[in-house]
């Protein structure tokens, strides 16, 4: 198991030594106790950019003295409790979870001894209970933000952004879902640390926390370039009905190119000008329409180069944060932003992280 195995091996080792990997364990601020480290079998957690992160503990679920279960009717587990995770190496762990647990699933089979997994999400879940209908008026975006995170609990940290909506509506909606809308329209993203939520742009231009490489501490690599969806520019169209006229808004470059050549660059001078149409979405200024192209156009844009990876345990590498790939040749090197990460720790396949991640240009 795991929580043996880590358990038994001498802590004498110089400080930032990565070869042995370690975690940390705290339910509401408490660390975990020594029965729970040895009976873990296995830790993951999740991060996303547009989903609630979730953490997932495999432990083993039985009591050989007493003949019965020991961590399903544990009052250390209740739904609720605070848990906190920090992975990493002997002596250099770092924070990757900070929720709550939100379910309990024992398993039981014949031939094997009872395993519990327990899950826990991170404060984002708070935001998904229950649906909503509502009207916002005359707010900003960031506004409107601000007030849904107080509502849940959470302590907003919201970019201004610039346009007064007059009329905003949250029609049978999660409030998660109404503000992973309002921010993808904008180019904006929802994240969570803690018990703060962000309400930001898209991290794309943020300092590298990671570099990977082939041979070195990159697995697998698997990279793709697609020029299908690049648009070299985006209209959006609304109505005015006080003046009687239309709206256009419109987008035709990039606020932050993570390389020389963008996507909707490349694929300008190979096929022509391609445009890309918003006409569905209701807006009552210019500054609004722009806005939304802008958001729209960046969005598309990062979808350019896809890459799906492995590495040996990186905790720095989390959603929301740029790495560097290095040595895949000048088209697929430099930054990406990651939008997935999964870290897992067992006892046969150590500290391994998955991650997707994206680049706008090449």
């Amino acid at each position: 198991m795991l929580g043996s195995l880590l358990n038994a091996l001498p802590r004498l080792l110089d400080q930032g030594d990565r070869s042995v990997p370690d975690w940390v364990l705290r339910l509401n601020g408490v660390p975990a106790p020594p029965g729970l480290r040895a009976d873990l079998l296995s830790l993951e957690i999740y991060s996303d950019v547009n989903l609630p992160g979730m953490l997932t503990l495999r432990l083993l679920n039985w009591d050989n003295l007493l003949h019965t279960v020991s961590w399903s009717d544990s009052p250390l587990l209740e739904i609720g409790t605070a848990i906190e995770a920090e992975l990493g190496y002997l002596n250099e762990t770092t924070k990757l979870f900070d929720g709550e647990i939100t379910g309990l699933e024992p398993e039981f089979e014949v031939n094997r001894a009872p395993v519990l997994v327990v899950r826990a999400h991170d404060r984002r879940h708070r935001l998904m209970r229950g649906v909503k209908t509502r009207t916002f008026l005359k707010q900003q975006d960031s506004q409107i933000a601000m007030q849904i995170a107080s509502s849940a609990g959470l302590k907003p940290q919201a970019e201004p952004t610039t346009d007064i909506l007059d009329y905003v509506v949250q029609n049978a909606q999660t409030d998660y879902e109404f503000l992973l809308e309002r921010a993808r329209r904008i180019g904006f993203e929802v994240v969570v640390e803690g018990s703060r939520l962000f309400f930001r742009k898209r991290q794309v231009k943020g300092r590298s926390r990671v570099m990977l490489s082939p041979g070195t501490n990159l697995v697998e690599c698997y990279p793709r370039l697609s020029s299908m969806n690049q648009v070299s520019e985006v209209q959006v169209r609304g109505w005015d009905a006080t003046q009687k006229k239309e709206i256009v808004g419109k987008a035709t470059s990039l606020h932050a190119n993570m390389a020389a050549v963008s996507g909707p660059g490349s694929v300008k001078r190979a096929f022509g000008k391609a445009e890309g149409q918003q006409v569905h979405q209701p807006v009552t200024s210019k500054g609004e329409a722009d806005t939304i192209a802008q958001g729209q156009l960046e969005e598309a844009a990062l979808g350019y180069i896809t890459v799906d990876g492995l590495c040996q345990g990186e905790p720095d590498l989390v959603a929301g944060t740029v790495i560097t790939l290095q040595d895949l040749g000048k088209r697929f090197s430099g930054d990406y932003y990651v939008t997935s990460a999964h870290h897992q720790l067992d006892a046969d396949a150590g500290y391994k992280t998955g991650f997707i991640a994206r680049r706008n240009a090449s």
